[in-house]
């Protein structure tokens, strides 16, 4: 079984959060269009310079779909409601 988590927060309010793989981050939810954006900063101190996590969450076509983008990669998980 896996693991989950809730957050709640408020739309362009940085927090840090502490991830499932014990990874802490700082977090910031807007709204761009009709999509959430969530912007993740790590705080890796290895790795100073680690662009920011953005991911996306919109609805196609009545699915849930998040898009996620580090800068140099890029791809799209689609989200079907269980019936």
């Amino acid at each position: 079984m896996g693991r989950s988590s809730k957050y709640e927060f408020s739309l362009g309010e940085t927090v840090s959060w502490k991830g499932l793989e014990g990874v802490t981050r700082k977090i910031t939810v807007t709204l761009e269009g009709s999509a959430l954006l969530e912007s993740h900063n790590f705080e890796l101190k290895n790795k100073p310079n680690e662009p920011v996590n953005k991911q996306y969450y919109s609805v196609e076509n009545g699915e849930l779909v998040q898009s996620l983008s580090n800068g140099k990669v890029s791809c799209k998980r689609y989200f079907k409601r269980k019936n």
